[in-house]
């Protein structure tokens, strides 16, 4: 679509999309240039009207940005990654293949040599023709050890190219399981590791905890400040998550303002031990402003905990941990609740 842009047009372009995400307080990754590249160019009328109407909102924010992206240049983008590298994939091993294809055809050529020059070799032969006979083996074993050589090269470089698109797969499968607005797992990964994790805790009987968040007054908080100061909280708030937990632990965002977090082989006792750590933790980080450095005050979590039962289903689970963090929010925000158990941890007043 810009390929054939001049040099001197793309520069213009490419510096105007800069600036403009900078104006916007957005990161520069490839999705959002390639968005705004595309709105400066102004070659796509839609595109250019849907951007405008979010940023004369105020709407806009990175989870916006990427909306809009995958609503202009392909929703599955993931998809389209894996197809470009399973190409790549396709015609490094079709190289691979014709390279020992044609590497047995030399191999063949020096058998019937072999062969050939065994069917002439005679007691009684003179010097003169044993001579040419030599030399005849000589240059085939030659031209037969260059050939090889060039098949060990080209097989060097075939190997260096796979594990480049071994790297590049897992690039894309590590990306389409990680949200992009806070870099932690997102809801398709977590829903992998719920299932996984369930199994392992009804094979083992050990136990396993869920808990469930999600950011109190988050909406009032966007529309008093706007949806950059959003999205910084929701960073803050993921990195905190991830700073409380441990290896074998997961910790995702699970949707909007919520965020989940699963517990391998933890009671629902100490399920609530790690829910009251991070909810403190999060109330312990004040939002700051960064271009005036304004504190903006804290954020505080309600969290629900549930412990999964023998048989239980992924859904029933979910819920039971989901309403406990609705009732935490009925009784004030700002808490830990465990359901079925009828515990509850209040907010500590420091």
């Amino acid at each position: 679509m810009w390929e054939n842009d001049s040099t001197d047009e793309a520069a213009r372009l490419a510096g105007a999309a800069i600036a403009r995400l900078g104006d916007l307080g957005l990161a520069t990754t490839p999705r959002n240039f390639t968005l705004f590249y595309a709105y400066e160019s102004g070659r796509d009328p839609s595109l250019r009207h849907a951007l405008e109407a979010e940023i004369a909102s105020g709407r806009l924010s990175a989870d916006r940005a990427l909306a809009l992206y995958d609503r202009f240049f392909g929703i599955d983008h993931g998809h389209a990654k894996l197809h470009e590298a399973c190409l790549a994939m396709q015609s490094t091993f079709g190289q691979v293949f014709g390279n020992l294809k044609e590497a047995g055809g030399h191999t063949a050529r020096f058998g019937q040599a072999l062969n050939t020059v065994s069917g002439v070799l005679t007691p009684d032969m003179s010097a003169e023709a044993l001579s040419d006979l030599v030399r005849q083996i000589a240059t085939a074993t030659s031209n037969m050890q260059q050939q090889n050589q060039a098949l060990a090269d080209q097989l060097t470089e075939a190997s260096g190219e796979i594990d480049i698109l071994r790297q590049d797969l897992e690039d894309v499968r590590r990306e389409s399981l990680t949200d992009a607005l806070t870099g932690i797992a997102n809801r398709k990964y977590f829903d992998i590791r719920l299932m996984e994790c369930m199994e392992q805790a009804q094979e083992s009987t050990k136990p396993l905890s869920l808990l469930i968040m999600d950011i109190d007054h988050f909406k009032m908080f966007n529309d008093r400040h706007g949806h950059l100061l959003g999205d910084q909280v929701l960073r803050l708030v993921a990195r905190t998550i991830t700073e409380s937990v441990k290896g074998r632990d997961t910790a995702a965002r699970y949707g909007g303002e919520e965020f989940v977090v699963l517990l391998p082989e933890t009671r629902l006792s100490n399920g609530m031990t790690v829910a009251q750590q991070i909810r403190r933790a999060v109330a312990g980080k004040k939002v700051v402003r960064k271009v005036t450095g304004q504190e903006l005050g804290t954020v505080t979590l309600s969290v629900g905990v549930a412990e999964l039962k023998a048989g239980e289903l992924p859904e029933e689970f979910i819920r039971r941990a989901d309403s406990a963090m609705y009732e935490a929010k009925g009784n004030g925000r700002n808490r830990v609740v465990a359901e079925d158990s009828g515990l509850m941890v209040h907010a500590a007043s420091g």
